[in-house]
């Protein structure tokens, strides 16, 4: 969405205030298809938002919700890693990562599929009036056993993802 005088305005148009001493920013996926990646290398899951802060002090709470789905080969039984990571870039820094999924210890096949629901809610202080612009990216997680590990982020279909910023 696109920022309006002490408001928002969506993707679809819509426009209203949100209350004093906040400004709220937020877009959702485009529905263009899903992105795949079979590395530990993190790829971008084409989630940005670029904001404008009113003031230096700005605490800007960043919100991110997503799906993934983890295709997993570990060529043994008992051994299942079902996770993957999702990072928040500022300005292309890394400035947060975590894991989502877990790991399966008694898995009774080499091979499984599994879906992470990736939500996060990140509290930033960018000092700053200049525009700052947020990206997601995400990876596969690596594990010994592994053999074949396909994460893919979800954006399409019922599985629309959104990212959203608002400053205190």
């Amino acid at each position: 969405g696109m920022m309006g005088p002490r408001g928002y305005v969506g993707m679809d148009g819509a426009t209203g205030p949100i209350g004093p001493g906040s400004v709220f920013y937020w877009v959702n996926g485009d529905g263009s298809g899903d992105i795949t990646n079979t590395r530990t290398t993190p790829v971008s899951t084409g989630m940005t938002i670029t904001v404008l802060p009113e003031l230096e002090t700005s605490t800007l709470q960043v919100q991110f919700f997503g799906l993934f789905q983890v295709n997993h080969n570990s060529g043994v039984v008992g051994t299942d890693n079902r996770q993957n990571n999702i990072w928040i870039q500022r300005n292309g820094v890394n400035i947060f990562q975590t894991t989502v999924g877990n790991t399966l210890s008694s898995a009774s096949t080499t091979s499984t599929q599994t879906s992470n629901s990736g939500t996060l809610t990140l509290i930033d202080q960018p000092n700053t009036t200049s525009p700052v612009t947020y990206e997601v990216f995400f990876s596969c997680v690596d594990s010994p056993n592994d053999t074949d590990v396909i994460t893919t982020f979800k954006n399409s279909g019922l599985f629309i993802p959104s990212l959203s910023v608002q400053e205190f």
